[in-house]
């Protein structure tokens, strides 16, 4: 598919930027175009620009696969700003229990607890909407 998919995660630990790293290269590796704000734009604070860019990458984007676990602010934010713009969602999650995840499974985001399943669902929902 030619769509773009925005993968939406925390990455200020090692292991959130081991895990956004290792999901980044898998879409890659399924043939899938990638904007990841923390390979594209990077660290930069907010006078940076970091916010204005990553919102560019959402808007430019055909779907967004969020890594949801720890429910961290800009992922939740970015997954708002995807269901308004009427982009698909499918939420990465393993951790956290239901009644926290009622407004992602409220405005019809996909949400997976296995991420091979996501990836893969990620690929076929880009292939459906071409």
């Amino acid at each position: 598919p030619k769509g773009k998919v925005y993968l939406a995660g925390p990455f200020f630990s090692f292991a959130e930027k081991w895990l956004v790293n290792e999901v980044y290269f898998a879409l890659k590796g399924l043939g899938m175009n990638v904007f990841s704000p923390w390979h594209d734009v990077g660290e930069a604070g907010v006078e940076a620009g970091v916010a204005e860019k990553d919102i560019a990458g959402l808007e430019d984007s055909s779907i967004i696969l969020a890594i949801v676990d720890g429910l961290d602010s800009g992922t939740l934010f970015e997954i708002g700003y995807a269901v308004k713009m009427g982009i698909p969602v499918i939420a990465y999650v393993e951790n956290e229990s239901p009644g926290s995840l009622t407004m992602l499974s409220g405005t019809l985001c996909v949400v997976e607890k296995d991420l091979t399943t996501a990836l893969y669902k990620c690929l076929w929902m880009l292939a459906e909407n071409e």
